[in-house]
């Protein structure tokens, strides 16, 4: 196919102009092993290799957060090592040999954390397909080919652990997709070979959220994309995308919607050589939902593809379009999900050339480009970056904006009828020769930038929540941090109050400045990397008095020895009462308190009984959560002298005059008697 012997032809070329530039590499110096500290993120720029041709083409993010780096060792031989998510640090490294020469293509996690990879050996038969599956220590578990004279170029791992491998075979023409289906041991499940009369390629396949397959290539000089029924391979639908010129699909993902992103090259689009092409279909239906290329006047070559975890699109590859750069540089892109438009996009080169060949996102949001350099390092190396939300490395001056032309393209979706046979390959098992190469790994940094992620701790001390205050009060607040606290911003509904940039972090608040009823206090503390964290609370203010009313005593005439109780109606507008006091004093003396409690909607005291002719001053403070403090009038009361018994009404003098007038009335009515 002409589409795809160009860009061979590009490749071959990027390839010569490595080598020549790598002849004049001189190696920087290995830094020292970082030790991971908590709340600390590490971005960096750094080569692994040998003293040979070394290069990175696939990356695979590890369960843990580690690494997996995929290429070639020594120019001929498959390369895997794994190395620290955070830190970059190698933790093992080996090398694979099938043949005189082998070559990755694809790599595919699965789910119990081993690896599948695809490719191509070759020996003095001829080249061979290989599939083989790692343990994620490195360990063969198991390697096979497939047939002779035939290519993998990618491969998916489903949920289930059933592994899809695409590649290349001769079936209706000089080139056809070929489709197997594997079992997690590496035994043939189905297989079948899709294509007409020209070379035809697929280079990338995906799963898509209801378990449909779909492949991504070139059929003849168009861009290819059909979708398969992974349960018995017939084809769902296929079309065509391109214009006059040679277009075709590299790589192939699936949203979390179910649309499809294709990454292509395109000349029939380019601005002038060969763009990045990037289009987003319906998933069910293959129609367009949007179309654009990214390039310049130079070569821009698409390699790898992946989509974050809000729906952004990364697109890395080669570009020699700018001015600026050496001979070529990783090229990456992060471009809007829904619309394509760039979010932004930057180039990484030294003085030699540079090769981007694919990219991960982590799901907080990083970005790790892996490729090829021969700009540092010893001779030819893998390359990788670890890299910000931004793609950037703090500090690091091998990074620089690039300006691409962005264009929406006109591609129209063509229907492609094609043939479908089923094959006969059968799986052998073949000798591999693994040999431990991580000591004589070079590893090599460029940039390095510590990022203090941890956002500091921080808590409003004074006053608690819920809090009733009044007058003037201080908010304070616990900051701490993993590297220091800078400031902490005292907030009052969301007005700053008070900025303090040392401890202890406190503010004085005038509460009078806000109307009594609730209010919310908020701290936020910043670190020096300008992390954030806040707290918040909420009070009320009151700066109004309680309101006492209605104070009486009964009873209202007292007598020596009777209990005095009084009584009052105390109430407040914003809070609660807290508490009421009851002072009194007899006869101008000293004042005395009692506790007053609340009881049926009121407040009352007993003050206790008084002698006769006792003068009785008493008033009623009250205080409410906030602190207000309500004083009554002074009320007075005299005690009484206790009245003399009485008998119906008799006084005691009137009781005994009438039994003296009865005893004598008696003693004359004896003294008769007896005459």
């Amino acid at each position: 196919m002409e589409g795809v012997g160009l860009r061979a032809t590009v490749m071959v070329l990027l390839t010569l102009l490595l080598v020549a530039s790598a002849l004049l590499t001189v190696p920087s110096l290995a830094s020292p092993v970082p030790i991971a500290d908590e709340g600390i993120k590490y971005y960096w720029a750094r080569t692994y290799g040998g003293v040979a041709w070394d290069e990175a083409n696939n990356a695979v993010l590890m369960p843990d957060g580690d690494l997996l780096v995929i290429g070639c060792w020594c120019a001929w031989d498959v390369l895997a090592f794994r190395i620290d998510g955070e830190t970059g640090d190698v933790k093992w490294a080996y090398s694979y040999m099938f043949g005189e020469s082998q070559q990755i293509y694809g790599a595919s996690l699965c789910p119990d954390g081993s690896i599948v990879m695809v490719g191509w050996y070759e020996d003095e038969i001829g080249t061979h397909t290989l599939a083989m599956k790692i343990s994620g220590m490195g360990g063969v578990m198991w390697k096979k080919t497939y047939g002779l004279n035939t290519f993998f170029y990618d491969v998916v791992v489903a949920p289930d652990g059933h592994i899809y491998v695409i590649g290349t075979i001769s079936i209706f023409g000089e080139g056809d997709v070929w489709l197997l289906e594997l079992d997690s041991m590496g035994n043939i499940v189905s297989q079948r070979a899709y294509g007409g009369p020209e070379e035809d390629t697929g280079r990338a396949i995906t799963l898509t959220p209801d378990g449909d397959l779909v492949i991504a290539g070139s059929f003849a000089d168009d861009l290819w994309v059909f979708k398969v029924d992974p349960s018995d391979g017939s084809v769902l639908w296929s079309y065509l995308y391109g214009g006059a010129l040679p277009d075709g699909g590299l790589d192939v993902l699936s949203t979390p919607d179910g649309d499809l992103i294709v990454l292509a090259f395109t000349y029939s689009f380019g601005a002038e050589e060969i763009d990045l092409w990037v289009l987003r279909l319906d998933g069910a239906t293959g129609d367009v939902e949007w179309q654009r290329r990214y390039g310049g006047p130079g070569f821009d070559l698409p390699e790898g593809l992946d989509i974050g975890p809000d729906g952004s699109i990364y697109v890395i590859g080669f570009t020699d379009s700018f001015a600026g750069l050496s001979n070529g540089a990783f090229w990456l892109l992060k471009l809007n999900g829904s619309n394509g438009d760039v979010v932004w996009e930057r180039a990484y080169d030294g003085d030699k050339q540079d090769l981007g060949r694919d990219v991960l996102t982590t799901a907080d949001g990083d970005v790790v480009a892996v490729g090829t350099t021969s700009s540092f390092g010893v001779y030819v190396d893998a390359w990788v970056l670890k890299l910000d939300g931004e793609g950037r490395i703090r500090g690091c001056a091998l990074c620089h904006d690039t300006s691409a032309i962005v264009a929406p393209t006109t591609a129209v979706k063509q229907a492609l009828t094609i043939g479908g046979a089923t094959t006969d390959a059968v799986p052998y098992e073949i000798a591999v020769s693994l040999t431990d190469i991580k000591d004589e790994m070079q590893v090599f940094q460029q940039c390095w930038a510590e990022v203090d992620v941890a956002p500091p701790e921080v808590s409003i001390t004074n006053p608690v929540g819920g809090a009733a205050v009044r007058g003037t009060i201080t908010i304070q607040a616990d900051a701490s941090d993993n590297v220091g606290v800078t400031q902490v911003e005292f907030y009052v509904d969301d007005e700053l109050l008070y900025a303090d940039t040392e401890p202890p972090f406190e503010c004085e608040f005038d509460t009078t400045a806000k109307a009594d009823g609730h209010h919310t206090l908020k701290a936020i503390a910043y670190d020096a990397e300008g992390n954030s964290a806040e707290d918040q609370i909420t009070i009320t203010i009151d700066n109004t008095a309680p309101v006492i009313s209605s104070v009486s005593h009964q009873p209202s005439a007292p007598v020596e020895g009777e209990v005095v109780v009084v009584t009052a109606h105390i109430s407040d507008a914003t809070t609660d009462v807290h508490h009421a006091t009851l002072y009194y004093r007899v006869n101008g003396g000293a004042w005395k308190s009692l506790d007053m409690e609340a009881i049926d909607g009121g407040w009352s005291a007993a003050i206790p009984a008084q002698e006769a002719g006792a003068k009785v001053e008493y008033y009623v403070e009250a205080v409410d959560e906030a602190g207000n403090t309500a004083t009554s009038s002074i009320y007075s009361y005299t005690v009484a002298s206790k009245p003399a018994p009485s008998f119906f009404g008799l006084e005691l003098w009137h009781i005994l005059l009438i039994a003296i007038i009865v005893l004598l009335v008696v003693l004359i009515i004896v003294v008769l008697v007896r005459r």
